[in-house]
């Protein structure tokens, strides 16, 4: 049993420290109420069909999740197995005007 501890150890560390919010929450929420008030101010834009979905992505999402502790730039996971964030791949022949 004691080995089998062992072996799960570093997976659970790692784990854990991929789940953690932010050191700071105020700065967490500073960042996605920024990020609110930035959408806002350019509503009528961001839903216009002008506005592509790796648009959303690059402007919002990322930052959204960045800000919750995510590690979306893959900064400290390098497995492409174990990486909380997977880009989507587009399929060919496949046009998508807008996102669902």
């Amino acid at each position: 049993m004691r080995k089998a501890a062992d072996a799960l150890a570093p997976h659970a560390a790692r784990l854990l420290r991929s789940a953690q919010m932010p050191a700071n929450f105020e700065d967490a929420f500073a960042r996605v109420k920024q990020l609110a008030a930035d959408f806002k101010a350019n509503e009528k834009f961001y839903l216009s069909p002008a506005y592509q979905e790796a648009e959303a992505r690059r402007d919002f999402i990322d930052k959204f999740l960045i800000a919750l502790g995510w590690d979306v730039n893959h900064d400290t996971q390098k497995n492409p197995y174990e990486q909380e964030v997977k880009v989507e791949r587009k399929e060919h022949g496949v046009s998508q005007r807008r996102a669902d």
